[in-house]
């Protein structure tokens, strides 16, 4: 990925000490330039694109977000803090420093900040998305505008072999039967689904504005030779999402056409403590048919649950399959994935 951050500016209390200074240096490690806040103008910061400002100051975050400029709230507690002013002195701003408006992001510490990370958010509060993984045919990006009309298309194309019984294929699997996307079997009330497909525009451009800066992950395109051909990613893990099971209880037009059992897949990243679930991920993924039985699914599933392991630090992976979507099982356990009977 071609380097966007190139400089940091401070503007910390004192209270943050050694943390501030730990992450100069491993920014400075790193080649970007660190400076501080009252020794750079105003203007030069906002004339470039490559610079990034950590301030612990609503006030400053407030302006910066009005001139346009990328900046990071730092917070040390999030939930109140009053400890430069009395009470009686505590303006509403003072109340309330944990909120940031227009931050790209808010940090109650600096552990695991880097200047990818940085990088990562930068990019996201600016509107381009980010790249997640590249293999040797495959690049995985987060979603953009430009690839929604095409993500909608193959939706509906495996949504409607869906209600018409006729599986597609996915991946390399060599089997008759055809992959319909994971995941994808879930029926959510407050999502919009057409037939158990909630690849569409009405939820697809609000989800990419806001998904991967809530949570830091989420669906990603996958491009071949610059074309989108599907997509592939993680959903936090919620025991309580309805299945087919519980369809009679969702709204006219937004369950599945389909009654099959839904079945569940897990595989373990890493062991864990007994008194600890650790970070638990959902995968999802979709192809488009015409990709199909070459490999793509495999390579695509391989390199989003590499960066599961490495990036997200998930403990464990889990999938919902539908029952007679064999092929789809068939990958689950080719990825290492066992069925919870």
């Amino acid at each position: 990925m071609k380097k966007v951050l190139r400089c940091a500016v401070f503007n910390l209390s004192r209270e943050w000490g050694q943390e501030e200074y730990a992450l100069r240096v491993r920014l400075a490690r790193e080649g970007i330039l660190c400076v501080d806040f009252t020794k750079t103008e105003w203007s030069l910061i906002k004339r470039n694109e490559d610079t990034v400002v950590l301030t612990d100051s609503p006030q400053t975050g407030a302006k910066l977000a009005r001139e346009g400029i990328v900046y990071v709230g730092c917070c040390h507690a999030m939930d109140t803090r009053i400890n430069q002013n009395s009470a009686t002195k505590a303006t509403d701003a003072d109340m309330v420093s944990c909120w940031f408006d227009g931050a790209a992001l808010v940090l109650e510490g600096f552990e695991e900040v880097d200047a990818r990370y940085l990088e990562e958010w930068m990019l996201r509060t600016k509107g381009h998305p980010v790249t997640i993984a590249r293999t040797k045919r495959l690049l995985i990006r987060e979603i953009s505008d430009k690839d929604i009309p095409e993500l909608e298309r193959i939706g509906r194309t495996c949504g409607g072999a869906e209600a018409k019984e006729e599986p597609i294929e996915e991946t390399n699997v060599k089997m008759n039967e055809g992959i319909s996307y994971a995941g994808e079997n879930i029926c959510k009330e407050r999502e919009l689904h057409v037939q158990g497909n909630r690849f569409t525009k009405e939820y697809l451009y609000p989800y990419r504005r806001t998904a991967y800066r809530l949570q830091g992950f989420g669906l990603w395109s996958v491009l071949y030779r610059n074309r989108v051909i599907g997509c592939c990613g993680f959903e936090p893990w919620d025991e309580k999402l309805e299945t087919a099971e519980s369809d009679a209880q969702s709204p006219a037009g937004m369950r599945p056409d389909r009654t099959d059992k839904i079945m569940q897949y897990h595989l373990t990243l890493r062991e864990v403590s007994a008194e600890s679930l650790g970070i638990i991920l959902e995968m999802q993924y979709m192809l488009d048919p015409a990709y199909h039985r070459q490999g793509f699914g495999t390579e695509m599933c391989r390199a989003s649950l590499a960066c599961a392991r490495e990036r997200l630090d998930a403990d464990e992976v889990r999938l919902r399959i539908r029952e007679g979507n064999l092929a789809s099982r068939a990958l689950a356990e080719k990825l290492g994935f066992v069925s919870e009977l």
